[in-house]
């Protein structure tokens, strides 16, 4: 019985630091993903000032 109980725990233990592992992977791939989401954010602000000088410098040509 004893025998069971701590190959039960063993296995639980087991388990619970993959958990452990795997919640750690997770963390840093959110973290990733915040950054390239910033990156992302910046870039897309970047492109509409450029579209807007773009629109603005193509208004003054007159066809």
């Amino acid at each position: 019985m004893n025998e069971k109980i701590s190959a039960a725990a063993k296995a639980q233990s087991i388990v619970s630091n993959e958990v452990s592992e795997n919640v750690i992977k997770i963390s840093h791939l959110t973290e990733h993903t915040t950054d390239g989401a910033s990156q992302i954010s910046t870039a897309s602000q970047e492109l509409m000032t450029l579209a807007t000088h773009l629109q603005k410098v193509a208004g003054q040509f007159k066809v």
